[in-house]
């Protein structure tokens, strides 16, 4: 999961602010004032946070398939800790295929020794 610095920014505004719903919802108008962004930027970094699941489309009520404003998803709230467990797991990924190309060129090394192939 790679986020940008706008997207990053977003996220952290949003996290850091109080919610004008107390479902946690943030309107579009809300994120507009307090965060002075113009709505075309608005719209493509909700758009993107959308498809990587940071965010969630709010609707105002069941019936309506409309939405007006986002809430934070589990991997918004949490981006911070998912990037840095991201990271973890792919140095592990290069230490453990660097332990295992040495051993193989040991084992290479002591089998082309032990049948005496120079």
């Amino acid at each position: 999961m790679t986020i940008d610095k706008s997207s990053r920014k977003f996220l952290d505004n949003l996290i850091g602010s109080t919610p004008n719903f107390a479902s946690g919802i943030y309107t579009y108008d809300h994120i507009q004032k307090a965060f002075r962004y113009n709505k075309s930027e608005m719209h493509r970094i909700i758009s993107q946070q959308v498809k990587n699941g940071m965010l969630e489309y709010a609707a105002q009520d069941e019936s309506d398939d409309s939405d007006f404003g986002v809430v934070l998803a589990q991997n918004g709230l949490k981006y911070k800790e998912l990037q840095r467990l991201e990271l973890l797991e792919r140095w592990k990924e290069r230490i453990i295929g660097y332990i295992f190309a040495v051993f193989s060129g040991l084992l290479i090394a002591y089998i082309t020794y032990a049948f005496g192939w120079r």
